[in-house]
């Protein structure tokens, strides 16, 4: 079976039809040449170009039901132009448009049509690298590209009209490496670039650059731009590896950068955001590698929180890989090497929470990442070794550690994901160890693994994900095929490739699991 394509679940009794996007390795054809920032953001892109989605039926969990689901295939056999596809969005009337590594294509549910570049046809597509594609709210197609620009296909006209980057014209595209697009609530269109972030005029067909210029402090802080987005109270926020962070206000046309200042205790701490947190009084709190900032809009002020030897209320090390509510109006945030910290705003102090191999309700490991808000308030922390649930009433960790000799806890290695269902049952996914049901009164009931002579059993140990869905199904997936599981039954019905079957789904190592508001099943292989 050939690798790549457009692939299409589709049940045979007709209900509902979903699309399974494909590519192949996208960031190691040597096509970009990837500095930090860029490494981040195009590995964000090529796993949500390697996007499969699967229509999850509720049907019966007998085999019948396996067979009751359909694999359709689209790819270059069928009239697709590339196998190597990196985008894809339906349109309002239905079709289907698909950016590959060769060319745009449009599907109606039977046939193809291919728009490739040619060199003697202004009105063809720019480019044949399409990375990105919008739908405008006039119906108008809009396909980023590497290489070749921005396009606006005109569905009337079947004709594109290119806005390319051109030296002697100012007015044209920053560059010709386009990242995004996002249209606005006012229905402005911005496009975000290699060279700076672009505004477009649809009266004149031109764009208004913000571009970095050191001799005005009002101007973008990096070219680098990867997003823009507009925030509920209509302000955009652009935030750059390097370059710090960005509020943009339209009125003005200006930016307000915020930069690290070593003279300016005020200032951002560190130019490189790791990642940042909203809270209910918008105010926003960023991890940096320069420890925890807080930004308030209003001021434009920041507060830095920084590891401190002489003072154990202050955070316990720099580097902030994770921020996240923790309930109360209170902060989880996670470290690399300094485990994890429950920061309280209003006192500025923060507990720390650090591994200890002689105290069994300590922090599993110092190597914190995600952490997750259950529905009685017990915050969970993933950490490299074992999952912790932190309880408030007591101010302490109830640790989950693998112990050899209860074969039950042994999912609590290498911990890959968690779901919590309707009854409070959490389900823990580990890397080698199967899937284990953690009953609400923290006892660990049971954990399934792989049985080679069961073929209702998990088709394999190393978990990457678990989700549920409205009907009350898990769906975990493994580096052995996808399952949905029957916690009513105990059962599993495995989704694997069959390489005689050019039905079956394409690949067997499923990465990462994603339940939209519609009940589709997104799964990256």
């Amino acid at each position: 079976m050939t690798a790549g394509g457009l692939w299409r679940v589709r049940p045979v009794s007709g209900v509902g039809r979903g699309w399974l996007l494909s590519a192949t390795s996208a960031y190691s054809s040597g096509l970009l040449t990837l500095r930090p920032w860029a490494s981040l953001a195009w590995t964000y892109l090529a796993r949500a170009c390697r996007l499969a989605v699967f229509i999850a039926l509720a049907t019966s969990t007998t085999a019948g039901a396996y067979e009751a689901i359909r694999f359709d295939r689209l790819s270059a056999d069928d009239g697709l132009s590339n196998n190597d596809t990196f985008t894809i969005v339906q349109d309002r009337m239905g079709f289907i448009w698909i950016g590959a590594r060769y060319g745009l294509n449009r599907y109606d549910g039977s046939s193809v049509v291919q728009y490739i570049h040619d060199e003697k046809d202004e009105h063809s597509i720019s480019d044949n690298f399409v990375q990105h594609l919008l739908e405008g709210a006039d119906g108008a197609i809009w396909a980023g590209t590497w290489g070749g620009g921005l396009n606006r296909y005109d569905p009337e006209t079947d004709r594109f009209t290119r806005f390319r980057h051109d030296d002697d014209d100012p007015a044209s595209l920053s560059n010709d490496n386009v990242w995004s697009s996002y249209e606005d609530r006012s229905g402005t269109l911005w496009v975000a670039t290699e060279n700076g972030l672009n505004r477009f005029d649809p009266q004149t067909g031109g764009f208004t650059h913000f571009l970095h210029d050191p001799d005005d402090p009002k101007s973008l802080s990096n070219n680098s731009v990867t997003t823009v987005r507009q925030d509920s109270a209509g302000t955009f926020w652009v935030a750059t590896y390097g370059g710090g962070l960005n509020r943009f206000d339209p009125a003005r046309g200006s930016f307000t950068p915020f930069r690290n200042d070593p003279a300016d205790p005020d200032s951002l701490s560190n130019d490189n955001i790791w990642n940042f947190h909203i809270d209910q009084n918008d105010v926003l709190w960023l991890g940096t590698e320069a420890g925890l900032n807080r930004f308030d809009p209003r001021d434009g002020r920041f507060t830095a929180y920084r590891y401190d030897a002489s003072d154990p209320d202050s955070l316990s090390n720099d580097t902030v890989a994770y921020v996240a509510d923790a309930g109360n109006g209170r902060l989880w945030v996670s470290t690399t090497g300094g485990g994890g910290n429950l920061f309280d705003p209003a006192t500025g102090k923060f507990r720390r929470f650090l591994f200890d191999a002689a105290d069994d309700l300590s922090l599993s490991y110092n190597l914190a990442w995600c952490a997750t808000l259950d529905r009685s308030g017990a915050l969970w922390v993933a950490t490299t070794n074992g999952v912790s649930k932190y309880d408030p009433g007591a101010h302490q960790f109830d640790t989950r550690r693998p112990n050899a000799a209860d074969p039950r806890t042994t999912a609590y290695s290498d911990i890959q994901g968690f779901y919590e269902d309707a009854d409070g049952v959490l389900w823990i996914g580990s890397g080698t160890s199967g899937l284990s049901r953690l009953n609400p009164d923290d006892s660990v009931a049971i954990t399934y693994k792989h049985d080679d002579a069961d073929p209702t059993s998990l088709s394999g140990n190393a978990i990457a994900d678990v989700e549920g869905d409205a009907n009350g199904y898990l769906w975990v997936s493994t580096d052995n095929g996808l399952n949905r599981f029957d916690p009513a039954t105990g059962r599993f019905i495995r989704f694997r490739n069959d390489p005689d079957n050019a039905n079956s789904p394409q690949g067997n190592n499923v990465t990462d699991l994603e339940i939209d508001e519609t009940g589709a099943v997104w799964m990256a292989i």
